[in-house]
């Protein structure tokens, strides 16, 4: 399509983007990829035959709490419950975030149960990460609740990341759906002629998963869905860089603030000044100055 080659888009959308992740691991339409893909992530030892798409927020717990909105939530056959997230900027609190999203997940489970904890479905929360969160040397982490001992005691919360930038496989060294998974990820962008993309890629699951991305063969629906996506990651970035640059201007004040609070403190204690000669020899209210004095106690 002309109007493509004119905008120089890339072959291939990375998986990473918000738009590359909601077709293929959140492509309603055939869900091939993403139950294969899950089941390579949590290790499971059986196939995941189909899927039900769940809404990708709930509400906090009370008035005080957070929200939580993830960007993929499903259920397979068994009733078992997956939250799926991609995060490709630097995230130390992701952890942190996943705990929250699997307990929530959990009471609504047990609310659901009416406060009954036997034969609740089990909960998995995988977190596909851009950059590194910990300084551990695997790649591929499966956390459950372990004792002393690193026995395992319960396994019905599951937390589970992928550090991209720690996945050093070759492509001759490839044996598993997770390698393959990964690989493909990371690697897809660099595999342009597909007489040199190694042949695990042809396999249905990721094949169907590329071809979703491959904007050569995109229909005028897609492309409009793309450049919708587009224009929202763009405005999303901007929103996060406004933030980003009010709260160094709120820190630019507080520490304003802080540094003529030490001034008023110092010209109070050490010279007997009025509060009025303080407030103008600082510049602020005399209300501000009565505020500090009040709790030096003299």
């Amino acid at each position: 399509m002309t109007h493509l080659r004119q905008l120089k888009l890339p072959i291939f959308i990375p998986f990473t983007s918000d738009y590359g992740f909601k077709v293929t691991f959140g492509n309603e339409e055939n869900t091939l990829f993403l139950r294969r893909a899950i089941a390579a992530l949590i290790q499971s030892p059986y196939p995941i035959v189909r899927v039900v798409f769940n809404k990708t927020t709930f509400e906090g717990l009370t008035k005080s709490s957070r929200s939580g909105i993830f960007d993929l939530a499903c259920t397979d056959e068994r009733g078992d419950n997956f939250i799926v997230e991609m995060e490709v900027r630097s995230n130390s609190k992701f952890l942190q975030r996943m705990k929250f999203y699997a307990f929530q997940k959990y009471t609504e489970l047990v609310r659901k149960g009416k406060g009954v904890y036997d034969h609740l479905p089990k909960i998995y929360c995988i977190g596909i990460l851009g950059k590194t969160v910990n300084a551990l040397p695997h790649y591929h982490h499966v956390v459950s609740l372990k004792n002393q001992d690193g026995i395992e005691v319960d396994d019905q919360i599951k937390l589970i990341t992928v550090e991209l930038p720690k996945f050093k496989t070759k492509e001759n060294d490839i044996e598993t759906d997770l390698e393959k998974l990964i690989f493909t990820i990371k690697n897809l962008k660099k595999m342009v002629k597909e007489a040199k993309r190694p042949k695990f890629m042809k396999e249905d699951w990721i094949d169907s998963a590329i071809a979703e991305l491959n904007t050569r063969g995109f229909t005028p629906a897609q492309y409009e869905a793309y450049m919708r996506h587009m224009v929202q990651e763009a405005d999303a970035k901007k929103q996060e860089e406004r933030k980003a640059a009010r709260l160094k201007q709120i820190g630019k004040i507080e520490g304003k603030i802080e540094g003529k609070i030490e001034v008023i403190q110092n010209l109070l204690l050490n010279h007997g000044l009025s509060v009025e000669a303080v407030a103008d020899m600082v510049q602020v209210d005399v209300q501000f100055v009565k505020d500090i004095k009040s709790k030096l106690d003299i």
